[in-house]
């Protein structure tokens, strides 16, 4: 072994938050809103199948989840 193991991103070392009931995107919403208001630091939100369209990879249920481009902006 050669130097010092890379570091992770700041990021990945945070808190992250997980549901797969978020159906909506108003949920995750209300959901980051909440741990703003706790004072909690909130480094990810990772969303499960239900942002999915029709269960495909790469691709948002743009009913449920319109606008989830620009949140994550």
């Amino acid at each position: 072994m050669f130097g010092k193991p890379a570091l992770p991103p700041l990021w990945a070392l945070g808190w992250h938050s997980s549901a797969y009931a978020y159906t909506t995107l108003d949920m995750v919403k209300n959901n980051v809103e909440s741990y703003k208001t706790a004072g909690i630091p909130l480094e990810g939100v990772w969303l499960d199948i239900p942002y999915m369209s029709d269960y495909e990879d790469f691709t948002v249920n743009s009913t449920a989840f319109e606008g989830l481009k620009e949140f994550t902006q």
